[in-house]
């Protein structure tokens, strides 16, 4: 017997089979390597389809483990509280504490500082004695604006405790 003229080793990375493909003719051997070569292609899409079938079925399974097992965690929740009484008595959440009645401070009237200030008087035509009266006034619209910021400092204060 006359030995082929062609042959070569093909090896199927998936499986590890190995087969000889011989033949006498170059493009026989062309088409048997091409034909082994789809014939092993369909074998491996079959299998990973299979395989992926088989993990798609184990996932399915394993989420519905975990669905069945939350339904019966949510069923002994309904179970559990049951037995329990947890209504809520409104009325002991409401607080009857009487509110403190707010009491505004009397905000300074500005009269009562402007009272130690000098009346105008004729007087006033010499330049000193109008100087006096006009610092005194000067003086007691400071004090009062300075009464007046301390008023409003406090009424704040006051205000956030109620």
């Amino acid at each position: 017997m006359a030995q082929a003229q062609h042959q070569a080793y093909l090896t199927n990375n998936n499986t590890g089979e190995t087969v000889l493909i011989k033949s006498n003719d170059y493009v026989t051997f062309q088409s048997k390597i091409k034909q082994k070569e789809e014939q092993w292609k369909k074998q491996n899409e079959l299998r990973n389809k299979q395989e992926n079938k088989e993990t798609m079925i184990r996932k399915a399974l394993e989420m519905t483990k975990q669905a069945a097992q939350e339904i019966q965690d949510y069923r002994n929740i309904l179970r559990h509280t049951l037995s329990i009484d947890d209504r809520i008595d409104w009325n002991t959440l409401f607080d009857k504490t009487a509110f403190k009645e707010y009491q505004p401070l009397l905000k300074p009237e500005k009269q009562e500082y402007e009272k130690s200030v000098p009346k105008e008087t004729a007087l006033e035509i010499f330049e000193f004695v109008k100087k006096r009266r006009l610092k005194a006034l000067e003086k007691a619209e400071k004090v009062y604006s300075e009464a007046v910021e301390n008023w409003e400092l406090k009424e704040k204060e006051r205000l956030l405790e109620y």
